[in-house]
């Protein structure tokens, strides 16, 4: 059994592929070609398709956009190994891609990035503000990964009060391969029905995810190679470090 490979539609988006440094970067493009440049990057257990909802009102409103997937997830190509995945690379890619396909004609940026997808587009706003006019950084943290480290590493003082299970689960020895691996949908269903941080409430509907949008999310987290490698060694290198300063523009 795999993982539905099809991508489906987006009304008035265009699914596109373009060669970066020798990677497939799959990508949504659409909205008003001469408006102002947003480009949405998602995170982890997501693809360009998670914004398929929210993509549509700045394109209504005269933006233009650009939805990619992220090397390893979705359509885009998966080297294996770890090399191209830190935050620089992953940064650099995008970059490079947005130039290559000539994205906003060298108009300033709004880059709206989410989770594992932040850490690279802050890289990317700092080392080169001149190119942004905007960035808006969601549900990630911006500290050190000597700081991060200790609140997601499996000791008492970690687990005294709780912390994000969902990141040490993959240090645990064989877990998840014997847990997930095979089960990849229903634990999906689980964890977006009941156990994110955006649990159900009385007035939600029954289901939190439509099937539809579950199969993109199984592209990025299907099989041993998606369950085990990606979470259990990409995610500190993902993080800012240490030198990293914004300047304001």
């Amino acid at each position: 059994m795999s993982a539905d490979s099809n991508v489906r539609e987006i009304a008035n988006f265009r699914s596109e592929t373009a060669v970066v440094n020798g990677v497939r970067l799959h990508y949504w493009i659409g909205g008003n070609a001469d408006g102002k440049p947003v480009l949405l990057w998602h995170g982890f257990l997501g693809t360009a398709n998670s914004w398929h909802k929210a993509m549509l009102l700045p394109a209504e409103a005269g933006f233009s956009i650009l939805a990619p997937d992220m090397r390893g997830y979705g359509d885009s190509d998966k080297p294996a190994g770890d090399e191209g995945y830190d935050s620089r690379a992953l940064a650099h890619e995008f970059r490079a891609l947005v130039r290559q396909i000539e994205f906003g004609a060298g108009q300033p940026l709004l880059l709206a990035a989410h989770d594992m997808g932040a850490p690279p587009a802050l890289l990317w706003a700092a080392d080169h503000p001149e190119e942004f006019a905007g960035l808006l950084y969601m549900e990630a943290p911006v500290m050190l990964a000597e700081v991060l480290a200790k609140i997601i590493s499996y000791t008492p003082e970690a687990m005294k009060k709780g912390s994000m299970w969902w990141w040490i689960l993959p240090l645990a020895p064989d877990v998840l391969k014997r847990l997930i691996v095979g089960h990849e949908r229903e634990f999906l269903t689980w964890f977006y029905e009941g156990a994110t941080a955006i649990m159900r409430l009385p007035s939600s509907p029954p289901q939190l995810m439509s099937t539809s949008a579950l199969s993109q999310v199984l592209k990025a987290f299907w099989g041993q190679t998606a369950c085990i490698a990606r979470p259990s060694q990409r995610w500190i290198r993902l993080l800012p470090s240490p030198s990293v300063r914004y300047r304001s523009r």
